[in-house]
């Protein structure tokens, strides 16, 4: 079906009831013609609403004074000769009522563009397969309905940044050729942009998403920041394409967001702070949903050679998985927790390690120190060297004889190792055990860090 000339549509024409801007420069028509729309939409709107509209979209003075049925068809009686409206057509407003429930710019093709900066739409809009040749200039504007681009396509600048959509917000199918700029936008109650197609540059910054932020399938063949962006819900990108960075660095997930792995582009940027990512759930499906979600990612920054982030998804898997685990599974996670991060601290098995020495030391010090007649320094050197020993090999006092009868000569007088105290031969295979381990976790963990394939 052939697109429509704009010049035929009703609400267009309203739109630019001073005339067609040729480009987003004029400034001053653009202006005029606002103030017209402005002027004309709030006078139909209740007074609660009318003042909330005015309060949250900063609307100048001149924009809310009140307009009469006079001025209206005047300014309409001039601007339809230059149109191709019959000469009896009504304006869409009229008697401060909306005549017309709908504005439908379905399939209008926009050649010089179009020019609604900071306009209030009080009914829905339907863009639906629509051609916009020009800049797409919504900056600002208040969407008090339904906003429909379904297969629109957008030939040069698409920009909404400022926008606000209280309703549903729907883009899918459509094309971005030029740049789409919608950051900082406010999405009340669901926005998709399911398998639409952006070519150039796409920015999201600092958005507010609504409860559903749909991306399935859509192709990003450009650098797409996300930069501040809030999903205060499900955030969906199964199957979208990233041809190039992805940014998320300073975005705030409420939920796991679902993201296909095969798709995500090596040098996708991800959210650095612990408080950017949702916070553990305690409901066993949700953490099954979470699971499969960090492990796709985790498998996708493995294939992308990206170790930091795959060890980081990793751990937010195991988290998630705890949850939903049997109580041995669920407390060896745990354990795995406490002891390395889950492979990404060297630090914290090291602390480990030398606290298990320290535990060890003392509580050899206590059950041996009723046989030291007189304490000397030789004494203690010998249940140090005898408690490192244990931390350094497994087994202890079982696998080391020598040292069973050194320690006994050193304490007792004599290389009788039956004098030795059963417990300090249990404590120190217990020792030697946990120590292993935290070596072990040590080890893992500087492989993670240094690890190049």
């Amino acid at each position: 079906m052939a697109n429509k000339n704009p010049d035929t549509d009703p609400w267009y024409v309203f739109s630019t009831i001073m005339g067609a801007p040729e480009e987003v420069d004029d400034k001053s028509l653009v202006s005029e013609n606002r103030e017209f729309w402005n002027r004309c939409i709030l006078n139909c709107l209740p007074e609660n609403e009318r003042q909330r509209i005015i309060y949250e979209n900063n609307i100048s003075k001149n924009e809310s004074v009140i307009i009469d049925n006079n001025e209206i068809m005047d300014l309409w009686g001039k601007r339809i000769k230059n149109s191709e409206l019959p000469g009896n057509a009504n304006p869409p407003i009229l008697n401060n009522q909306l005549l017309l429930e709908k504005i439908d710019w379905k399939s209008i093709a926009f050649k010089r563009g179009i020019f609604c900066e900071r306009y209030v739409f009080p009914v829905q809009v339907d863009l639906q397969k629509a051609k916009i040749e020009g800049y797409a200039d919504f900056r600002g504007s208040c969407f008090l309905d339904e906003a429909f681009f379904i297969e629109s396509t957008f030939y040069s600048v698409a920009d909404f940044a400022y926008s606000s959509m209280e309703s549903f917000a729907i883009f899918d199918k459509a094309t971005f050729r030029g740049p789409a700029i919608f950051s900082r936008i406010k999405i009340g109650e669901y926005c998709s942009f399911s398998s639409s197609s952006f070519e150039d540059e796409a920015a999201f910054i600092n958005s507010d998403f609504p409860e559903v932020a749909d991306f399935s399938k859509a192709r990003f063949s450009s650098y797409v920041g996300f930069n501040e962006a809030r999903f205060p819900g499900s955030a969906e990108f199964m199957s979208a394409s990233f041809n190039y960075t992805a940014d998320f660095s300073t975005s705030v997930f409420a939920i796991p967001p679902t993201f296909d792995g095969r798709t995500i582009h090596p040098d996708t940027i991800w959210p650095e702070e612990e408080d950017q990512w949702p916070s553990a759930t305690n409901d066993k499906e949700e953490a099954k949903r979470a699971e499969r979600t960090w492990s796709s990612l985790r498998l996708a920054m493995n294939h992308a050679q990206r170790h930091n982030a795959e060890m980081d998804f990793f751990g937010r898997e195991l988290d998630a998985r705890r949850v939903h685990s049997s109580f041995e599974i669920r407390n060896v996670i745990l354990l795995y927790k406490l002891l390395s991060d889950y492979g990404r601290s060297v630090s914290r098995p090291l602390y480990w390690w030398l606290g298990a020495w320290f535990f060890a030391f003392s509580a050899n010090y206590w059950l041996l120190l009723g046989h030291f007649p007189h304490y000397t320094f030789e004494h203690g050197a010998a249940i140090t060297d005898f408690t490192l020993g244990n931390a350094l090999s497994l087994g202890g006092t079982y696998t080391n004889t020598e040292r069973r009868h050194w320690l006994a000569d050193k304490v007792f007088g004599s290389p009788d190792t039956s004098q030795i105290p059963w417990l300090i031969d249990f404590l120190s295979l217990g020792h030697s055990i946990a120590s292993l381990l935290c070596i072990f976790l040590i080890g893992l963990a500087l492989r993670n860090r240094l690890r190049i394939k």
